[in-house]
């Protein structure tokens, strides 16, 4: 769906489209963390230690909620918006 929004980038840029890129990369983030995480305790305590491919995946994963908005700031953005307010103040 982000696809989708950015049009082969002949989007107009605009909060409300922002916002909209910003709720689907928040959703996709959390998914690919929690099904990162079903495959850690799949894999066992060797997933953990470093070198272990599924560390990485675990760390890039953990690290997916601060790009390019920490999930609380998203939230806000998006619901001033939705409000109709600036979304940064």
């Amino acid at each position: 769906d982000m696809l989708r929004l950015n049009d082969n980038y002949a989007f107009t840029p605009s909060d409300e489209l922002s916002s909209a890129i910003l709720t689907r990369k928040t959703l996709i983030a959390d998914a690919v963390r929690d099904s990162v995480e079903l495959g850690a305790e799949i894999v066992g305590g060797a997933g953990f230690f470093r070198g272990h491919p599924m560390e990485r995946l675990l760390r890039d994963a953990r690290a997916s909620h601060f790009h390019p908005l920490p999930y609380r700031r998203q939230h806000r953005f998006s619901g001033r918006t939705a409000l109709g307010l600036n979304p940064v103040d």
